[in-house]
């Protein structure tokens, strides 16, 4: 096991608690909105592409006041740069909400998870920041799902 693995394994423990924090009062409960109920009624209207660009938007939209508020982690921050990893963000929910038949609680839990990563840095201590691989792969994943839901998308017509 490497050694940075290893590192995480220890550590670990301090995540479990913020993780289930955050599904309860963090960004986990805003899927009831997002999946629960945008995602369903948009998806009666428009590819499933087409809807993860709009929830992305919006969602983005919604944190804006965050920008504002200087005490607030995300004052200060790119919010363009922000607008498209929730962008990739909500086309990677889009997939895992109707890969799971529609089960808000995994893309709720999915939204804990990448909240509770800011944590894991102060966590480790270690000079290369998460979040940063974390939005690569993010991009990664979200370019291979757009490519995906295309290709189904155009199968389909």
């Amino acid at each position: 096991m490497s050694r940075l693995l290893q590192e995480v394994v220890r550590n670990a423990a301090p995540f479990i608690p913020i993780l289930l924090v955050l599904t309860v009062l963090g960004g986990g409960q805003e899927e009831l909105g997002w999946r629960g109920y945008l995602q369903g009624e948009t998806l009666k209207r428009a590819n499933p592409f087409l809807v993860s660009l709009f929830i992305g938007i919006i969602w983005s939209a919604w944190h804006l006041p965050m920008w504002l508020y200087k005490p607030s982690g995300q004052y200060g921050l790119n919010f363009g740069l922000f607008t498209l990893m929730v962008v990739a963000f909500a086309v990677q929910q889009t997939w895992l909400y109707a890969k799971t038949g529609g089960l808000v609680i995994t893309a709720a839990l999915m939204n804990a998870t990448i909240n509770a990563s800011q944590f894991i840095y102060n966590v480790l201590g270690t000079t290369v920041n998460p979040q940063v691989i974390g939005r690569i792969v993010q991009w990664i994943i979200a370019v291979i799902l757009v490519f995906t839901m295309l290709r189904y998308f155009f199968r389909k017509q």
